[in-house]
């Protein structure tokens, strides 16, 4: 009995408890669930994965399947947005993950009316975050500059 409630004991340690969906070879945490509903530049909102310690980052969408799984939360939770865990570096976005990046589901449209990655502000729009139908698109990626505040889906390796 002792050795079990032990093992207990250091599962939440671990930080098991905030996983919010297992699905075999990933888990997922969302922050929304966990933190009153905060938002946080890209920066801050990565760095909140990482508090969670034990290899959680910012989600990496490395197949079709796992943008339908990000979509069905985004709108069964109604969010505007969320950030993931991608960022440009040079002329190429990149995951966390080190996976490569395959652009599945760019918007086809945005601020200015042309399809993304559109670069809009400048030169700024450097961090990949999926957006709920924000210019009639769908539940759809685009590049945003990385200061605007979102919320977060964590993933690490199951």
């Amino acid at each position: 009995m002792k050795v079990l409630l032990f093992l207990i004991v250091v599962a939440v340690a671990l930080g098991d408890d905030v996983v919010d969906e297992d699905r075999g070879d990933s888990e997922y945490h969302f922050a929304w669930l966990h933190d009153g509903g905060r938002t946080y530049d890209w920066q801050g909102a990565n760095s909140y994965c990482s508090s969670l310690g034990r290899g959680w980052k910012g989600i990496s969408i490395e197949t079709r399947e796992e943008n339908d799984f990000v979509t069905d939360v985004i709108e069964h939770h109604e969010l505007p947005w969320v950030w993931t865990g991608g960022q440009r570096r040079g002329r190429d976005f990149v995951w966390p993950s080190g996976a490569r990046f395959v652009g599945l589901n760019w918007s086809h449209t945005g601020g200015k009316k042309q399809p993304q990655p559109d670069n809009r502000e400048q030169g700024g729009e450097n961090c990949v975050a999926v957006l709920n139908d924000f210019y009639d698109d769908g539940v759809r990626w685009h590049d945003i500059a990385c200061h605007h505040e979102k919320s977060i889906i964590c993933e690490r390796d199951d």
